[in-house]
């Protein structure tokens, strides 16, 4: 897993933290992954493709311009934020972080079963029904070469 570090704490994995503005994030490679994921209540302002802000780096569109994240790169947050985001939020004002998370379990049950949910979305009116039916009848194997969509 990818170390995180904002002023002078070791952000743990699955946690929820309070920023404050003009924080930085520093990410630190380890040996565990080669990817960092980054949730943000009310959402990033990103680059839409086929309704969904995920980059393909193959062909260089979505995402933040259609690359990785480099230093010194700065992103707007959208501040969609709803009831729960700001009772969070004031919850948080003194200590800045809870001191519970998601568990690894619930997050491999959810998240890293072999069992993949096919969700029909815009786009999918593009593919003939027969085209569709054997997308979905099929086993595939997953590999480190997959991409998030496509």
């Amino acid at each position: 897993m990818s170390k995180l570090t904002l002023s002078i704490w070791t952000i743990s994995p699955y946690k929820l933290y309070l920023l404050d503005k003009g924080d930085v994030l520093k990410f630190r490679e380890t040996s565990y992954t080669s990817r960092v994921y980054l949730a943000v209540g009310g959402g990033f302002e990103l680059d839409a493709w086929l309704g969904s802000n995920s980059t393909d780096f193959n062909v260089k569109i979505g995402g933040f311009k259609g690359r990785t994240l480099q230093d010194g790169d700065e992103i707007k947050l959208k501040r969609d934020y709803t009831a729960r985001h700001h009772k969070l939020f004031e919850n948080l004002a003194h200590t800045k972080q809870t001191d519970w998370g998601i568990d690894g379990y619930a997050l491999s049950f959810n998240y890293m079963s072999d069992v993949f949910h096919v969700v029909k979305n815009k786009g999918t009116e593009d593919f003939k029904e027969d085209a569709i039916q054997r997308f979905v009848k099929h086993d595939y194997k997953v590999t480190s070469k997959a991409i998030a969509w496509g």
